[in-house]
Formats: C-alpha cells, sequence, structure tokens
C-alpha cells in the first residue's frame, strides 16, 4: 500500500453517542499502525498505548443522537515527558484524506481529534491523549448522573457508581431518546473538578480523582402540521402530522377535475407551489391551506382558415360565464357556447379567445393563401458555393409547402436543393445575374405570382466590399456576414467561425455604430447621418488589421 507521512494537529470535533466494541492494549515502540487509514503513528518517548474502537451508531431520535466512527488512542509517554508539547508524525494510506487543520506540535494533555476521510467514502475521528507514567495512581470512583432523571436518555457508563482506573481516558457516552437531545456534561465533586462543564459527546477527559457527572438532556420542540383544503369542492389534501424541530413533514394536494393546484398557504402567504411537498420544516405548529383554481379554457380549432368557410372550435374546462370573442375578419355562432362555428369572412391574420375570470386565452388563425413578405439571403453569391435563401411569410401565415425558381438572367447554370422546403440551397456555377423566386401553398391555395428577389454572382475575384449594400446606401446598410465569410475565409479550425466585430466610421474617425455577430445579417440604421463618406471595419478576432470598404450615404 502506498502511504504519505505527514505531522499533524487536528481540531476538535463535536462527537456524538458510542459504545465499546474492541480494545488493544499492546506494549510496542514508538511506531505502530491503528488501522486501514492510519497504517502508522509515531512519537518520541513513547513507552505504552490503548486503543479502543467505538463503530458509528445509528440515530436513536435527536440530533445529536448519531454517533460517527471512533477510535479513541491513549498514549503512555516516558516520566518527565511534556506530553503538552508532542510533535507525532501520521503515515496515511493514499487513499484517504485528512479533513482537519494542523500544526506540527500540539498539546496531547487535552483531547486531540484527527477527522479522516477513508477510501470508501465514511468519516472517521481518531480521538488521542496523552500522560506521562507518573500520573498512574490505580483506582478511581466515578458517579454518573443523568438530567431529568428518567425518560430522557442513557449514558455507558450506566447510572450509579462504578471504578475507572486512572491510568486510562475516561469515556463517557450519552444517547438521547426520542424527542430529547444531548446538551452537556457536568462535573458535581470534588471540588477539584465540581462546576466544569464538558460539551463533546462522548467525553473523553482524565481524571484523576474520584468524582461525580452529570449528562444533561434537553426536550426538543414537538410541531404540529395540519393540512386543509380551502375548498373541498376544488381539491383535497393529504399529509401532514407532528415533527420534532429540525424535522419535517409530507403533504400533498390533488385538485378535482376543471381546477389546477395553485399553492400552499400560511397566514395569507404562499408557501409552496407544489402540489406534492416531500420536505417541509416547521418552526411552530401550523395550518397550510391548499388553494385551487378554475382549470384555462384549452381551445382547440383550425389555426388555417380559407375564405367564406365556416368551422366549428371547442374550448375545454368550460364554464358558465365564459364568452368568446373574435377578430374582425371572423364571425361567430354564439359567444356563450363551448363550442361556436367560427367563419373567415376576409384573408388575413385573425384571431379568436375565450374569456374568463378576468383573464383571457387566445388562438391565432390565418385566413386565405400564405401571404410571403420576402427573401432572405444576400443579393450577393459567389460561384460554387452554396447559398441559403430563406421564405418570409406574414407571421400567422400557415404554408405546407414551397416552390423554388431560379431563373438565369444573363445565362448560366446552378444546382438547386430544398425545393417544396421554406429554405432553398442554390449553388450558381457561373457568374451573372440570376432571379431566384418562390411561391407557397397551404389548404387554401398558392400565391398567384412567385415572389422575385435579384442575384449577382461573380466568381472570388468579386468586389471585396460585395458583403455591404447598397453602396451607396440611403436609410439603411445590409452587411451580410456569409458573404464575407466567403471572400475572406478565417484563418480558424474547420468548422468554426470567430466573433465579428463590425464597425461604421465617419471621415474624422468616429465611431458612429457597432455590432457583433458569428453570422447572418447585420443592419445598421443611417436615416440620422449625413450624406458623405464612411468607411466600415469588419475584424474577424484573428488579425488585427480590418477589412475596409468605403461606404457612400446619399439620401
Amino acid at each position: 500500500m502506498k502511504s504519505k507521512k505527514i505531522k499533524l494537529t487536528a481540531l476538535v470535533a463535536l462527537l456524538t453517542g458510542s459504545c465499546f466494541l474492541s480494545a488493544q492494549n499492546i506494549k510496542t515502540g514508538s511506531a505502530f499502525a491503528i488501522d486501514k487509514n492510519i497504517i502508522s503513528f509515531e512519537v518520541a518517548n513513547l513507552v505504552d498505548k490503548r486503543i479502543s474502537e467505538h463503530p458509528s451508531t445509528p440515530d436513536y431520535g435527536g440530533p445529536n443522537a448519531f454517533s460517527p466512527h471512533i477510535w479513541t488512542i491513549t498514549l503512555i509517554m516516558a516520566e518527565g515527558t511534556d506530553v503538552t508539547s508532542l510533535t507525532p508524525i501520521i503515515t496515511l494510506a493514499t487513499s484517504t484524506t485528512l479533513m482537519s487543520s494542523h500544526s506540527d506540535v500540539q498539546d496531547f494533555s487535552r483531547q486531540v481529534d484527527y477527522t479522516i476521510l477513508s477510501e470508501d467514502g465514511s468519516i472517521v475521528i481518531y480521538s488521542f491523549l496523552a500522560y506521562a507514567q507518573e500520573n498512574k495512581r490505580g483506582q478511581i470512583i466515578v458517579t454518573m448522573y443523568n438530567e431529568p432523571p428518567y425518560g430522557a436518555g442513557y449514558t455507558n457508563p450506566m447510572v450509579g457508581v462504578t471504578d475507572h482506573s486512572d491510568d486510562k481516558v475516561f469515556y463517557g457516552f450519552a444517547v438521547p431518546y426520542a424527542g430529547y437531545q444531548f446538551e452537556r456534561w457536568e462535573t458535581s465533586s470534588p471540588a477539584t473538578y465540581g462546576g466544569q462543564k464538558f460539551y463533546s459527546n462522548p467525553l473523553t477527559e482524565f481524571f484523576t480523582d474520584n468524582f461525580s457527572i452529570t449528562a444533561f438532556f434537553k426536550e426538543i420542540a414537538l410541531y404540529t402540521v395540519t393540512v386543509k383544503s380551502e375548498d373541498i369542492s376544488k381539491g383535497t389534501v393529504s399529509g401532514g402530522g407532528t415533527c420534532y424541530a429540525g424535522g419535517y413533514v409530507t403533504f400533498s394536494a390533488s385538485p378535482n377535475t376543471g381546477y389546477e393546484f395553485d399553492g400552499w398557504y400560511l397566514g395569507g402567504y404562499k408557501v409552496s407551489s407544489s402540489e406534492i411537498t416531500n420536505y417541509y420544516y416547521p418552526s411552530a405548529s401550523c395550518t397550510l391551506t391548499a388553494k385551487f383554481n378554475l382549470s384555462p379554457p384549452v381551445i382547440s380549432g383550425y389555426s388555417t382558415l380559407c375564405l367564406g368557410s365556416q368551422k366549428t372550435f371547442s374550448a375545454s374546462n368550460w364554464q358558465s360565464g365564459y364568452t368568446w370573442n373574435s377578430s374582425s375578419n371572423l364571425s361567430l355562432s354564439s359567444s356563450n357556447s363551448y363550442n361556436p362555428t367560427v367563419t373567415a369572412n376576409s384573408t388575413g391574420a385573425g384571431w379568436v379567445s375565450v374569456l374568463y375570470d378576468g383573464k383571457e386565452v387566445v388562438m391565432d388563425v390565418w385566413v386565405g393563401i400564405p401571404s410571403l413578405t420576402s427573401i432572405s439571403g444576400g443579393p450577393y453569391a459567389i460561384t460554387n458555393v452554396q447559398t441559403t435563401y430563406t421564405a418570409v411569410l406574414n407571421s400567422l401565415s400557415s404554408t405546407d409547402s414551397f416552390d423554388w425558381l431560379v431563373t438565369p438572367l444573363t445565362g448560366g447554370s446552378y444546382y438547386l436543393t430544398g425545393q417544396g422546403y421554406k429554405s432553398a440551397y442554390i449553388t450558381f456555377y457561373d457568374e451573372g445575374y440570376y432571379q431566384v423566386g418562390v411561391k407557397a401553398t397551404n389548404t387554401c391555395g398558392t400565391t398567384p405570382s412567385y415572389l422575385t428577389y435579384l442575384i449577382f454572382v461573380n466568381s472570388r475575384s468579386t468586389p471585396s466590399g460585395a458583403f455591404a449594400y447598397p453602396n451607396p446606401a440611403d436609410n439603411i446598410l445590409t452587411v451580410d456576414l456569409d458573404i464575407y465569410v466567403a471572400l475572406f475565409p478565417p484563418s480558424l479550425s474547420a468548422g468554426v467561425r470567430p466573433t465579428y466585430d463590425v464597425r461604421l466610421y465617419d471621415g474624422m474617425g468616429s465611431m458612429l455604430h457597432q455590432q457583433k455577430a458569428l453570422s447572418g445579417i447585420l443592419q445598421f440604421d443611417l436615416s440620422n447621418l449625413p450624406n458623405g463618406i464612411y468607411y466600415l471595419h469588419v475584424y474577424d478576432g484573428v488579425n488585427k488589421t480590418p477589412t475596409m470598404v468605403k461606404i457612400i450615404i446619399q439620401h
């Protein structure tokens, strides 16, 4: 086993109830092993040692009842050794971690605890005490008490009188019963020890004379959490109950059909929005009320209507007092029926809605054939480079398919993919002008004519400013980063694009606009700038020198 050698001093930890499992009383030299975690402990002037193991114990009800895994080690030092200034060398297995802080020299006349994280994830505490041989005096009498005397907990040694050898560390364990927690130890006699208080559990101390000690327990507050429904016709509740301070209760709410859970309320304030609350930690006895609201209506119908058509719409969770409403191009056969007939009177965007409890739920409806507004994609393209063009529709217009048409105006060939879809991918093989057009079709019909877009195609000798257009510009300057990338490929790994920093300067060098993007279309508003010559700079994040294009603004 590989190991690591270090000098240790640990923080004192508060420990809780345990019991004796085994003990070792073996005389050795100055170095000895304890377990798989501490494979060697070495200290000068060591004469003898006593090692006891106290495995972890379960929680018997109070927050201080659980005891971790503890080893207690008594170091018997040669006569005249100053146990307040020892420098141990401890060798740990490499799979362990020391969790407590330490210094080289340590006072071992008081309990010193080393906390170690084992390879299996468990926490083990090693408690050390040391005394010189001249302090051995024989047997002493220990008298144990509990406070309160009955029903709060028990101790080990048990309440009563017991003998104890003063060449060993005294170990006292206090285990509270349910509803109580350990508070402290307190000695009452003799004068040497009277009134001393100890808050560690188990107690690990040297006593060299007869003494009496009491384990004090205190009662843990018991809280009752009551849950109820604001209206059982809307929903039911279950759970709640009692728990000790620091504990938790579980409860749940179930809305009835047509209702939804709103939240748990305490004194008018919402404390939880979860129907099932698994961990609620009360700070006092209380009553929690579950509130429920009517479920909102859900509209079912048609997102597209043909001009003059009539279709039935409906709303689930319909309640008396709910009403329908619609846009001006639609009419309703009834405003207070859950399933009215909707008539499409004119084309364009429309809507139907249901008003309920001062709220409104809306469904958008498009009437008629699709409405195309534009084609996105730069007006410049490069030969043998695939370019994407996308049909842009009215935001509510529904479309089933698209028909793309490419017309070479000055001759030339191309390759088109994406026919039938919203986006087309076109590769132009020859220079010149091309017209790209698109029609859209839905259940009501097809747009009567193609929406067209003029494209100029050139080879890679395309003017360097082709990515910024129009030039001269009036109110809007468009910068197409996809064309820019085709003209000026970034010197990065394949598939990686830098962030482009695009700036517009006037003739005096003042920056007027700035935008950053990885790709796509950028637009600059020029409406407030006077006619004149300006300069567009594009930084690719790699080269310090930007690409510069002269821009003419002419309103």
